[in-house]
C-alpha cells in the first residue's frame, strides 16, 4: 500500500515543472524546519528565523511569481507524509518563500469559538488575498493581530498590541 501511494506521488511530482518541482521541494524543507523550530522553540523564535530567511532574497526573477502558485506548492508539501504541517509553519513558509522572491506578505493572526470550542489559526496574505488557506478557512476567525514577518510582531516586548 504505501509503495503504491510513494509511486502515485512521484507520478504526480514527475507532472510538475521544474520550476514548480523547486518551490515544493523548498516548501517541504522550510514546512520541517519551521515545524521544528514552533515545536522545540515558540512561534516567536520561527517569525524571527522567517525574518532572516526571508532577507535572503534570490536571483531576481524575470516576472514576479503568482503567489497562488507557490501557495499552491505550499499545501501540496504540507501534505507529504514526512512533512505534515499546520497552519502556523505553512503561514510562515509562505512569507518567507515569497520575500525571497521579492513579494511582500502579511502574516495574520485570529481566533474563532463555537459552541464553547476555542480555535486559532495563521494566514497569509499578498494584497489582500489570502495565500495558503483553503476556500473558507479564514472566514470564521477574528483577526487579532496582522502585519510583516520578521517585525517581531509576535513579540511582546517589541511586537503589536
Amino acid at each position: 500500500m504505501l509503495r503504491r501511494r510513494i509511486r502515485f506521488g512521484t507520478r504526480q511530482i514527475r507532472a510538475l515543472s521544474w520550476r514548480q518541482r523547486v518551490w515544493l521541494f523548498e516548501a517541504a524543507l522550510l514546512n520541517v524546519v519551521f515545524r521544528t523550530v514552533v515545536k522545540h522553540r515558540d512561534v516567536r523564535a520561527a517569525e524571527r528565523l522567517a525574518g532572516r530567511l526571508g532577507d535572503v532574497s534570490l536571483r531576481a526573477p524575470r516576472r514576479r511569481p503568482d503567489p497562488a502558485d507557490i501557495g499552491a506548492a505550499i499545501r501540496v508539501a504540507a501534505r507529504l507524509p514526512l512533512v505534515r504541517v499546520l497552519c502556523v509553519p505553512r503561514t510562515l513558509t509562505a512569507i518567507t518563500m515569497l520575500a525571497r522572491r521579492g513579494v511582500a506578505a502579511q502574516l495574520h493572526l485570529g481566533v474563532a469559538s463555537d459552541g464553547g470550542e476555542f480555535a486559532a489559526h495563521a494566514w497569509a496574505t499578498v494584497d489582500g488575498v489570502d495565500v495558503i488557506s483553503e476556500p473558507g478557512d479564514v472566514g470564521a476567525f477574528v483577526e487579532l493581530l496582522s502585519g510583516p514577518a520578521g517585525s517581531g510582531m509576535l513579540d511582546p516586548q517589541t511586537g503589536a498590541r
